[in-house]
């Protein structure tokens, strides 16, 4: 339980934070605390979280809904690529991986970089891994819960605010990491995202992010490869 435990000490009290904001949204749009709590756990990201209870009193039909959200969590799709290899003891896809890329976050991909320098094996990461993300998603809960239950007591405003101390805080730490990689397409993304969301503010956020990442690849193996 070494996962759950340093999540519950630190990291996981950022996203416990930002789904208190989220529980404020999901309470002016008439989500009941079952509905929302099941959301989470379907959805598990920001981003289409937030997506959902914008759309959700809109009318659009189901389908559109669930394309939408879908759209909007596509950006953890890389997250997912990239945490799997390192926790898999097969070679082959598993029903248990699929179970693993739903309750994955950044969160728990950033501490899994961090303890792989001290734990080879992989079933001990494997184990590492899952009770980190059961921590997080027992603190996100309690945030949801937290949130809808002071929703009509405290200024939305405030509570919304909430919503992007997540972002901030995996910013934080990502930027602890000893990587090239990370710590360039941080630099990269801080430079190149801005600028691509005056272009498009619907797409700049992915293109830049995708530019960013692959300068930030190539300058990290062309380091790698002089030294």
């Amino acid at each position: 339980w070494r996962g759950f435990r340093e999540c519950i000490l630190g990291p996981g009290w950022g996203v416990f934070t930002g789904m208190v904001g989220f529980g404020t949204l999901a309470s002016e749009a008439s989500l009941s605390m079952l509905h929302a709590l099941m959301i989470m756990a379907g959805l598990w990201s920001m981003p289409g979280l937030i997506a959902y209870v914008d759309l959700y009193n809109t009318g659009i039909s189901i389908l559109a809904l669930v394309i939408a959200t879908g759209i909007a969590n596509v950006r953890v799709l890389p997250v997912t690529i990239a945490t799997i290899p390192v926790i898999r003891t097969s070679q082959k896809v598993k029903p248990v991986h699929f179970f693993y890329a739903q309750i994955n976050s950044v969160n728990a991909y950033l501490a899994l970089l961090i303890v792989k320098q001290e734990i080879e094996d992989r079933r001990l990461l494997t184990q590492y891994f899952v009770a980190y993300c059961i921590g997080t998603l027992f603190l996100g809960a309690a945030g949801l819960i937290l949130g809808m239950t002071l929703a009509g007591s405290v200024s939305p405003e405030i509570l919304r605010i909430l919503i992007f101390v997540t972002p901030l805080y995996i910013l934080l730490l990502a930027t602890s990491s000893r990587r090239a990689s990370i710590l360039l397409s941080i630099a990269a993304g801080g430079l190149v995202v801005p600028y691509a969301q005056t272009l498009s503010a619907d797409w700049g956020v992915v293109i830049g992010g995708v530019i960013a990442g692959t300068i930030a690849y190539f300058m990290a193996r062309r380091w790698r490869q002089s030294t």
